[in-house]
């Protein structure tokens, strides 16, 4: 005679359902695969990177002990470009003062130098609405800055950093 062994009917349903559960514990949790829309300053904060990027491979090109002198350089250029478009839509004649004469800046060899190295056309503007905007530092103060003509070595930000123009590329960019 065959002796039948049983398992108890409601002792296998609980270690199905302990098995099951110890199944799903362990597997990693992951969000549904599905896009969300993307709102005005996820899109911004996407263009920002992608500027930056651009323009970091720019200021790499240049070397370190040129990269405050060619970031002056290009701020320049953006402030003379913003001050011509703004006296063009207005139709006054420019202020010889609002313009910022690059041979005072530089020496002709770093111009010449300057001018060689590879930027994209929003480079100098973006440059510019990053040191405004990152390091809150005012148009008037940045032009006072950069003009051989003008007695301020020395530019602060609001948050009270103040720093001399040679020490500018260093503190400079990503932007």
């Amino acid at each position: 005679m065959l002796n039948k062994v049983t398992i108890p009917y409601a002792l296998s349903l609980w270690h199905l359902f302990a098995f099951a559960v110890l199944i799903f514990a362990a597997l990693p949790v992951t969000p549904a695969n599905v896009p969300l829309p993307m709102n005005e300053s996820a899109n911004s904060a996407k263009a920002e990177r992608k500027a930056s990027l651009r323009g970091q491979a720019v200021i790499d090109m240049v070397p370190m002990a040129e990269r405050s002198a060619f970031i002056r350089y290009e701020l320049s250029k953006a402030l003379n470009r913003t001050n011509f478009a703004a006296n063009n839509r207005t139709g006054r004649i420019g202020e010889p003062r609002l313009f910022l004469d690059q041979n005072l800046l530089l020496d002709p060899a770093q111009l010449v130098t300057f001018e060689s190295i590879p930027t994209y056309p929003e480079f100098a503007d973006e440059l510019l609405v990053w040191v405004r905007d990152r390091l809150e530092i005012a148009e008037e103060n940045i032009f006072s800055f950069l003009d051989a003509r003008s007695s301020a070595p020395i530019i602060c930000t609001s948050h009270g950093m103040c720093f001399q123009q040679d020490d500018f590329g260093w503190l400079c960019c990503p932007f």
